[in-house]
């Protein structure tokens, strides 16, 4: 803890609960909650799984932590390389997802002692000054730009505890007027190379010069960019959508959200999802190197582009490939969920739950073999 959820990593907030002691329960039905969406995070060989205390990954930038101290349920975000980097729909969408899970565990067993349902939450949020150690409440820290951290002395931004409440219905910025961001960056002559080689996909032409700008120039950051768009009196706020997910809206039951897909539900899904096997690969985390080889063994296979991207992805655990992440880089890419809610719908949830305990009874076996 000490060493990965530091100011200069992580971003933490506290769900108090009334009382001196949380029951036992509520905590380990959270985490249990927590181990159907997301993958258990491994450090030095060993998963971080303990009593009131888990560790998961979210994606290859994020992980997430939640551990029990007194009368307060922890939850941490941290970034792989700076707190500063932290996506605010991510920080958002996950405190979201824990409220509403400990909302319902508490209803749940209010109902089974057959209390009536309370009005109020049980439990109350409070966010940590820049240093991790200090707490303001939500309903103070929603009435002011900032506050003064006493035991630091330090004045704390409004902006340090917004990350938690991203407005997700605000409008996506978009990226144009490429051809002058190139050559304020120095890439004119590369993109019009790169943009004769893929003139039937502008998106992966555009997502191959940023990568070649990465490689050739040492100051790639996003002061960089920020200077280039000033210079060309474009608004700096075209790079938010670097730090968004965009908001997905599908009628996919909730039932199948938090399984993995099958081999069935992916062969179909992929001759359906069309010329965007760059930008899923990429949105997945796959490598160029990756992507390019897939594209060269099936240069005019769309179908078959598609379904190495998926398998790739899901043979990726380190970071749980579930139906609502694939939902999410769908969408990400502007594809939209329609095309899988089509695949999803004579797919049994049940099927899914035994394809995957199936799966873990075969990993257990590898495993015990292997040692």
């Amino acid at each position: 803890m000490d060493k990965e959820c530091t100011p200069e990593r992580a971003i933490c907030l506290a769900f108090l609960f009334k009382g001196t002691i949380i029951p036992p329960a509520l905590p380990n039905r959270l985490i249990s909650a927590c181990l159907s969406m997301w993958t258990v995070k491994q450090y030095e060989g060993r998963q971080l799984l303990f009593s009131g205390f888990i560790g998961l990954s979210f994606d290859k930038s994020h992980d997430i932590v939640v551990c029990v101290e007194g009368n307060k349920i922890l939850l941490y975000i941290i970034h792989r390389t700076s707190s500063g980097l932290i996506v605010s729909d991510i920080a958002t969408g996950v405190k979201e997802c824990l409220v509403v899970t400990m909302e319902r565990i508490s209803d749940f067993y209010q109902s089974t002692i057959h209390a009536k349902r309370s009005q109020q939450s049980p439990f109350h949020i409070e966010y940590t000054c820049s240093s991790l150690k200090c707490f303001i409440s939500e309903e103070e820290a929603k009435q002011t730009n900032g506050w003064i951290c006493d035991k630091h002395n330090q004045i704390q931004k409004a902006g340090h505890w917004r990350v938690w409440n991203q407005d997700q219905t605000k409008e996506q910025c978009k990226l144009n007027q490429m051809h002058e961001l190139v050559t304020h960056l120095g890439m004119l002559r590369k993109w019009e190379n790169i943009e004769y080689n893929h003139r039937t996909d502008i998106e992966v032409a555009k997502f191959f010069d940023f990568i070649k700008w990465k490689e050739m120039k040492v100051k790639c950051n996003f002061k960089t960019l920020s200077e280039a768009l000033i210079s060309m009196d474009t608004s700096t706020h075209v790079l938010c959508q670097v730090r968004r997910v965009m908001k997905v809206e599908t009628d996919i039951p909730a039932d199948y959200l938090d399984f993995i897909p099958t081999d069935e539900i992916l062969d179909k899904l992929a001759p359906q999802i069309g010329q965007v096997f760059f930008q899923l690969g990429a949105e997945f985390g796959l490598s160029v190197s990756i992507l390019e080889n897939i594209k060269n063994k099936n240069p005019r296979d769309l179908a078959a582009q598609n379904r190495e991207v998926l398998f790739a992805w899901r043979e990726d655990r380190s970071v749980k490939p579930t139906i609502r992440v694939l939902i999410q880089a769908l969408v990400n890419i502007g594809k939209g969920a329609r095309c899988l809610k089509e695949v999803l719908e004579n797919v049994d949830p049940s099927t899914l739950k035994a394809s995957e305990v199936m799966e873990n009874i075969d990993l257990s076996t590898l495993k015990a073999l292997k040692y």
